[in-house]
């Protein structure tokens, strides 16, 4: 254990930084306990899906809040994966809530963690 909890106290008093962590942990805790609900409930196919799109919510909250500038021949392997989620996503069969809230939790999550200083 590397006992460094110096960091507690300050955190603790400052309800801004305090809220940014309760916002994370329930980010973070939604996503972990869809995971594990699905895959329990046999939910593998949406599960999987998920983290198929979770790398284009990344980039899209990247390029929308702070302002990540891609270059064309990234614009093209983002078409491409782009279209290949929404070939699986329509081949499902269902709107993917379980995929999107998996997706979505966690690049909130990530986004959240890349604007603070959240270690």
């Amino acid at each position: 254990v590397a006992r460094r909890w110096q960091w507690i106290g300050p955190t603790l008093r400052n309800p801004r930084l305090l809220g940014t962590f309760v916002i994370v942990a329930l980010l973070v805790a939604t996503n972990w306990l869809v995971y594990i609900w699905a895959v329990n409930n046999n939910f593998i196919l949406e599960t999987s899906l998920g983290y198929f799109i979770n790398p284009l919510v990344s980039v899209a909250l990247g390029v929308i809040f702070l302002g990540e500038r891609m270059r064309f021949s990234q614009w093209i392997a983002i078409g491409i994966a782009a279209v290949g989620v929404l070939y699986l996503t329509i081949s499902y069969g269902a709107p993917p809530l379980i995929a999107l809230t998996l997706a979505l939790t966690f690049g909130a999550y990530g986004l959240i963690k890349k604007t603070t200083s959240l270690n």
